[in-house]
């Protein structure tokens, strides 16, 4: 399955007359709760030789596919992105690496680091738990997939506000396992966390009261970290140098030029 997403990667950006420099697993299946039946969330971010750049059509910035959810970036939007602080972009660079094109990772990574600031960060993860909590709100009992929808959305929650937590203390990305964050944010919820991930996985069989009781510890947990994050006070957010992303840009564009 991500062989041939790879291979639709490389002829689509082809095919727009760019080169992917980077294709990497987002989603469920990167933060390890996916279900057997979880989508492959595939993100990529290409780039265009420099004389793409002067003709009378801009090239496309963002490439989807119609019939799954791979979203592509085109270098400059991707590097806007992380010059403006989306969380995306930052879990893009340290989800697991499907394909990249010569060491360009740890070049975008210390990049994005030189530009990373905590407060929006937080700002925006705490931003998606909401999402998430609204989601939770809704969810209709008579669909079929209601307790599969309800334990993912509230292990989404969980892993948006362990994140906001760790960049908050941290001052750095954070990692993008959510086993991984529970153990540094909150140890004493990853039996919890372990026990959905299992169930989720198949690989775990649980009653439903049981199985409810621990989304309501996992939710529980959420709701308590994301209130003191609320009321925390973080270092106000400063203006980054875009300078080294700008040139790093046109370094990518004159290479592929010839």
């Amino acid at each position: 399955m991500v062989e041939q997403y790879l291979s639709n990667v490389h002829q689509v950006a082809e095919q727009h007359g760019s080169v992917p420099l980077l294709v990497c697993l987002c989603g469920s299946r990167a933060f390890g709760y996916a279900a057997p039946h979880s989508d492959y969330d595939i993100r990529f971010v290409y780039a265009y030789p420099l004389s793409r750049y002067f003709t009378l059509t801009p090239p496309p910035q963002e490439l989807r596919f119609k019939d799954a959810d791979v979203v592509g970036y085109e270098l400059g939007k991707f590097l806007a992105m992380c010059a403006g602080n989306g969380w995306n972009a930052h879990e893009i660079l340290h989800s697991p690496v499907l394909y990249e094109r010569a060491g360009v990772v740890a070049e975008l990574r210390a990049l994005a680091a030189s530009v990373f600031s905590p407060p929006e960060i937080v700002a925006a993860l705490l931003s998606g738990v909401k999402t998430y909590q609204r989601r939770m709100a809704h969810i209709d009992g008579a669909d079929s997939d209601a307790t599969d929808k309800r334990v993912k959305w509230a292990l989404g929650c969980l892993h948006h506000v362990m994140a906001a937590c760790y960049v908050a203390v941290h001052g750095v990305a954070y990692p993008i396992p959510i086993a991984e964050l529970a153990s540094a944010v909150l140890p004493h919820i990853l039996p919890q966390v372990e026990t959905l991930v299992g169930w989720r996985a198949g690989h775990l069989t649980l009653s439903s009261e049981s199985l409810a009781q621990t989304v309501a510890t996992v939710q529980q947990a959420a709701d308590s970290l994301g209130d003191s994050l609320l009321q925390a006070e973080l270092t106000p957010a400063v203006a980054a140098n875009t300078t080294p992303l700008e040139a790093f840009y046109l370094k990518v564009a004159q290479q592929l030029n010839k």
